[in-house]
């Protein structure tokens, strides 16, 4: 982009009262949301993500992105937020700016987010939204107590084929019996069903780690 036509950007803690919503916002936000949100700026005792907003001639300044955490801290009972600034832009530019902002996010990788939410304490989920968070827990036990055996078919990998045979011998040879019930077994295709939704390809490749997985952790198993 031309140098001349960067919008120039500046930051200041601004007085709310100062601050104006944009005309229109497409932008909406539930209850539960909102709440949840004003919840967090009381518990850090400040906004933790500036809000963006324009200078105007009346020397008031108009919200571009933010418009619900400039509620949110005010409910909260904040007088001055941090805000990135900038001049006065030319109307379709102040919407685009203020559109794209709404609509550019990202996804939850499943896997990693789970990791991460095992990293909170009980407290720390009423700050956060954990529907459709599913935790995996390190210390969730399979107990092996079924007494029927099913078939299943496997397609391996060559490089897999000779340590999967020589696993099955080492279960042979042990006098302990491993089964799974039909809860566990469904537990266990719930792993796999995300496990291929993030990157595994085919069933080789999920046994292929599932080996390396063994042979990493045979003394905590």
């Amino acid at each position: 982009m031309d140098a001349k036509k960067r919008i120039q950007v500046r930051f200041d803690n601004i007085d709310i009262s100062n601050i104006e919503e944009s005309p229109l916002n497409a932008n909406e936000q539930d209850e539960a949301t909102f709440k949840r949100l004003v919840k967090n700026i009381k518990k850090d005792g400040t906004l933790t993500s500036a809000i963006l907003i324009m200078e105007q001639p009346n020397k008031r300044y108009m919200c571009i992105s933010g418009h619900h955490r400039v509620r949110a801290a005010l409910k909260s009972g904040l007088t001055n937020i941090p805000c990135l600034i900038i001049p006065e832009i030319p109307e379709n530019d102040r919407i685009r700016l203020q559109l794209s902002h709404n609509d550019i996010k990202g996804t939850n990788n499943e896997v990693v987010l789970s990791e991460m939410t095992r990293l909170l304490s009980k407290d720390d989920f009423e700050f956060i939204d954990a529907s459709g968070i599913e935790l995996i827990q390190e210390d969730q036990i399979i107990k092996y107590e079924a007494q029927e055996y099913s078939y299943i078919n496997l397609c391996l990998l060559p490089s897999s084929k000779s340590e999967f045979l020589q696993m099955i011998e080492d279960l042979k040879d042990n006098e302990d019996n491993i089964l799974i019930t039909i809860n566990e077994y469904d537990e266990l295709k719930n792993l796999l069903t995300l496990a291929f939704k993030n990157g595994f390809k085919t069933n080789g490749s999920a046994m292929r780690k599932f080996i390396d997985i063994v042979n990493n952790h045979k003394d905590e198993i």
